[in-house]
């Protein structure tokens, strides 16, 4: 894969591990949708689910032929019932114990995506510290004032045939120009109007080649000023999600997940790897496949909110 001169997506999935104060003991996934319960020492009993973050003061109750995993500072913790479990108990088990550090990484990122969309005021506070702590240092990404802001997911590794690219509107703004430009001869590879802050770009006519880095520019014109979005590279290889997939299913780490696990490992790596289009479609696949699921959400509304997208992130976790 090509490197597109970016941040490290690595370092910045660590970070946003670092921004929480401490972990949750976060729901990763249940049994059933009954028969697991959870009760603090000064709370109402309610029922487990996906993408719940529980306190350490708290009890679950888990009924026979029920069971639950939970995720604590890096660890997969598996409980089977009938069993009625001390929180804290557990917990101070865990912490005796160490965990691989790959796959903690994996069961951070969980953690810390449940935590950080808890709630609307939730995602605008990561989104703002995210964007701060890692983009800010990208030229216009910092900068809202005279910038055009669209997602960061519009960068780094395409390989979809059409791309819908879409921006926020500017007031008093009529038209936005649009320009692909190879990077390392400064040709224009692409020069298109659109009337509205949207427009499909057919990559696969483009005749782009995949050793290439190209710049995605979008400007405009207000009050006889220029406007412009931030500066935005990417490549196109058609063939390497596919093939980045592939070898992902073979590695020992992959297959030791369960198969609702490897779902959202794989959005997970194609962020890491830079492939951010393509992980946010599978999230778009996940969601739309279990539109209860709210560890789906969270994980997708955390996705969104380091992609400078905060206001889908809300809509999601509505």
């Amino acid at each position: 894969m090509n490197t597109v001169q970016r941040i490290s997506l690595t370092g910045a999935l660590l970070l946003q591990v670092l921004l929480l104060s401490g972990q949750p003991i976060t729901v990763l996934s249940t049994s059933a949708a009954s028969g697991i319960e959870y009760a603090s020492e000064d709370g109402p009993i309610q029922r487990v689910f996906a993408g719940q973050n529980l306190q350490a003061e708290g009890r679950l109750k888990i009924s026979e032929g029920r069971s639950v995993n939970v995720v604590y500072e890096g660890r997969k913790i598996h409980l089977e019932g009938p069993k009625e479990v001390d929180i804290a108990e557990m917990v101070s088990a865990a912490n005796t114990t160490q965990s691989g550090s790959f796959i903690s990484r994996f069961w951070d990122f969980i953690s810390s995506s449940v935590t950080n969309t808890s709630s609307a005021e939730d995602v605008e506070n990561y989104h703002r510290k995210y964007m701060t702590n890692t983009r800010a240092g990208i030229k216009g990404w910092g900068n809202k004032e005279n910038s055009i802001a669209f997602a960061a997911y519009f960068s780094e590794v395409f390989g979809v045939p059409e791309l819908p690219l879409q921006w926020d509107s500017i007031a008093g703004v009529h038209h936005y120009q649009v320009s692909i430009i190879d990077r390392s001869t400064d040709e224009i590879v692409l020069s298109a109007m659109a009337r509205a802050n949207q427009i499909s770009i057919p990559l696969a006519d483009l005749a782009l080649s995949p050793e290439a880095i190209y710049q995605l520019r979008i400007t405009a014109d207000k009050d006889g000023e220029t406007i412009t979005a931030p500066e935005t590279f990417f490549s196109y290889e058609p063939e390497a999600v596919t093939t980045f997939i592939d070898n992902l299913h073979q590695k020992r780490v992959f297959k030791s997940l369960t198969a609702d696990e490897q779902l959202l490992f794989i959005p997970h790596a194609l962020e890491e790897a830079g492939y951010l289009y393509s992980a946010r479609q599978h999230y778009i696949d996940l969601v739309a496949a279990d539109t209860t699921n709210q560890l789906y959400r969270k994980v997708y509304a955390s996705f969104l909110a380091r992609m400078n997208a905060p206001e889908e992130a809300k809509a999601i976790i509505k």
